[in-house]
């Protein structure tokens, strides 16, 4: 636990300074901590929002471990970091969360797979490939074993004709699922041990990129006995980890109702945003009790809510005044921008979060 008693409170350091970092420092400003951000961008979005940057590569060893030595604590808002340099800072007894056997794990897609399947978690059924050579069969979904996120690094192989775009680096290769939709869950844990999760999420991408388009919160395509099973596979998940942090889950559900793990990341994650206005407790605070073993917030849902991202795509308009006029003339409404350089396709610009008085069904979005 944190000796208040000293008025010396940790200093943070977050390896990625983009949207995450910054609204973890927004939640941290209240505690009246210090946060440091390395990152490779000289005008990343949290470089204001610290108390200092550091301009750096974050799959450098030695960025990553000077970098450390300016801190007391080491989390991280992107996982493709330097792990190397994690494990020598834990020797050197700094504090980091996730621990950097996490961070490797969940690098190689490869490896969260097997981890899944020796500890009896649901998910597709996958092989390693090296080579083209090695796809024999249709449908498939190849994905690269590391630096893939937010859709890039996976493509689905219908047939023989699609074998020209394989990557050429070490993939994993699963069976197309044939899923009726896609569900999501945080849960969070502490050093002590002590669990809270949050309310599942109903998830929607954007179908050519695979970017999370908006979600719903809570869930309304689980029924009861799936958002159980949801929450419990979670908490076993982060304690079979022995995970210390906030860790996003994301699932496929079956035509058969069955939840098959996706994917996990070990950070605060774009289907927990919402929980900032939505919930009592939003991720980004609960990720710095996490780091700082304070006791864990609460997850309760304040209201229904939908989460839209705001990304660069040639049919948005601009983020003007006029914009911003009339996305507030609707009620309950909070944007989020992340003073982002929209030059790139289909980047997260920021978000939106519209909270929802009442019971309106959303099962029909999916259809």
């Amino acid at each position: 636990m944190v000796n208040m008693t000293t008025n010396l409170l940790p200093r943070i350091g977050i390896l990625g300074g983009g949207q995450l970092g910054l609204m973890m420092i927004q939640s941290g400003i209240s505690y009246g901590l210090d946060f440091l951000c390395l990152d490779p961008d000289k005008d990343a979005p949290a470089k204001s929002y610290c108390s200092r940057f550091f301009c750096g590569s974050l799959t450098d060893y030695d960025d990553v471990f000077n970098f450390g030595q300016h801190v007391d604590v080491v989390t991280i808002e992107i996982e493709n970091v330097n792990v190397e340099a994690l494990f020598d800072l834990e020797k050197q007894g700094r504090m980091v969360f996730p621990q950097a056997r996490i961070i490797q794990l969940i690098q190689d897609k490869a490896l969260q797979k097997q981890f899944f399947v020796e500890n009896g978690f649901p998910t597709a059924a996958f092989t390693y490939v090296n080579s083209v050579h090695d796809i024999r069969s249709f449908p498939k979904v190849l994905k690269l074993r590391k630096a893939g996120y937010d859709g890039r690094g996976v493509l689905t192989l219908n047939g023989p004709n699609d074998l020209d775009k394989v990557f050429e680096n070490p993939c994993i290769l699963e069976d197309k699922i044939d899923f009726v939709c896609e569900v999501g869950i945080i849960v969070a844990r502490n050093s002590s041990g002590q669990i809270a999760v949050y309310d599942p999420v109903d998830l929607f991408f954007e179908k050519n990129h695979h970017i999370l388009d908006y979600l719903y919160c809570p869930s309304a395509l689980l029924n009861d006995t799936q958002k159980n099973i949801l929450v419990e596979m979670a908490k076993e998940l982060i304690t079979r980890l022995n995970m210390v942090g906030v860790l996003a889950i994301e699932c496929f559900v079956g035509k058969d109702g069955q939840l098959l793990i996706n994917e996990m990341s070990p950070r605060v994650h774009n289907s927990g945003h919402h929980s900032i206005e939505a919930c009592v407790t939003s991720q980004f605070e609960q990720i710095i009790r996490c780091v700082l073993n304070l006791p864990l917030g609460s997850t309760q849902t304040k209201s229904n809510c939908k989460m839209t991202n705001i990304l660069s795509t040639p049919d948005f308009p601009s983020v003007n005044q006029e914009w911003l006029k009339n996305t507030l003339n609707q009620e309950n409404t909070f944007i989020h921008l992340y003073r982002k350089n929209p030059s790139k396709p289909y980047r997260k610009l920021g978000h939106v979060t519209q909270l929802i008085y009442s019971d309106e069904d959303h099962s029909k979005e999916n259809s």
